[in-house]
């Protein structure tokens, strides 16, 4: 028997739903259902998939918790998200001077606009320990200046008029800050090379899922993944059922269970399964790929696999399923 008369005339197998569509030689289909046959090839994936998804929200809501805030203060450092600036802290700023780096990344002035933004339209929330900072430097006429643009100008605090003012003259603060992405800085977080200083500490939570990925070679176990780094992360935590297990304890697991979408390999893998049907039942050759994908062929092990009951799980493309009695 070829494999395309294998894929058109069926086995005898047991069905699902013989009934549904009965007048239909085949169809697309772009989901199948928990209560199906074909979901059981793909059912071991779920856990992983699941565990991923809540990860990425988790580090999303953190993510967006911090940008709430205008200033981060950390032990060594203040951070900036609005800008992505880490920014120097210390018990008084110099007026003259030039520090190149900052953390070991190279340091920038503020522009103007940042500056006014943060030095005087919201001087209110500035942390207390940088106004103690910028109180103990040096004034000028009883003013703080605020070194910006290249330092060739200053941002008075008090009046927020911005004055040029050259690189080389003195009696305005010098704060250094460096560009820091938000992901960089969030993985400084969790690998606790910068300590928040937060009362509630939220980010323990993470830092712990983050160190058991880290721990078990999960590629930079910080979100966003690329779709490569997203698929070595499945790859890898597929094969560790005691790290799935763990992670499981610590992740509300349950609330993605029933928002999965197919990745490429659990697709491959439904696939792969709905071909070798009959080879594991009758020893038969495995079936053409083009089974699944021509509207003219279709393959029975996928009929009623989008109506047999449970949850939907989106497959991400379509399938082509062929009615086993028409």
């Amino acid at each position: 028997m070829s494999q395309n008369q294998n894929c058109l005339q069926g086995s005898t197998a047991l069905r699902e739903n013989h009934d549904s569509h009965h007048d239909e030689v085949s169809r697309s289909i772009n989901k199948i259902t928990t209560g199906s046959k074909a979901f059981h090839s793909v059912e071991c994936y779920i856990p992983t998939e699941a565990i991923l998804k809540c990860y990425e929200n988790l580090i999303d809501e953190f993510v967006e918790s911090l940008t709430k805030m205008l200033w981060i203060e950390c032990e060594n450092v203040y951070y900036i998200p609005k800008y992505e600036l880490i920014v120097q802290k210390a018990n008084d700023y110099p007026n003259s001077g030039y520090q190149k780096t900052l953390m070991g990344y190279s340091t920038q002035c503020f522009t103007t606009e940042q500056a006014k933004y943060l030095f005087y339209t919201n001087k209110n929330q500035l942390p207390t320990t940088i106004i103690t900072a910028i109180n103990n430097s040096k004034k000028y006429n009883g003013n703080s200046y605020i070194s910006c643009d290249n330092n060739n100008r200053a941002l008075s605090m008090e009046s927020g008029t911005i004055c040029d003012w050259g690189s080389g003259d003195g009696d305005k603060i010098r704060i250094h800050s460096a560009s820091l992405t938000i992901k960089k800085f969030i993985h400084k977080l969790l690998k606790q090379d910068f300590r928040v200083l937060i009362s509630d500490n939220s980010n323990s939570k993470l830092i712990k899922i983050f160190n058991l990925m880290k721990e078990n070679s999960i590629t930079e176990a910080i979100p966003p993944f690329t779709q490569d780094e997203r698929i070595d992360a499945f790859r890898s935590l597929y094969v560790q059922p005691d790290l799935v297990e763990k992670l499981s304890e610590l992740l509300p697991v349950e609330n993605e269970i029933n928002n999965i979408t197919m990745n490429q390999i659990m697709l491959d893998s439904l696939i792969t399964n709905v071909l070798s049907a009959d080879q594991q039942r009758a020893d038969l050759e495995p079936d053409d790929r083009k089974c699944v994908e021509d509207i003219n062929l279709g393959h029975w092990e996928l009929w009623g696999a989008d109506s047999a009951g449970g949850e939907d799980i989106p497959l991400g493309r379509e399938l082509v399923a062929r009615n086993p009695v028409a």
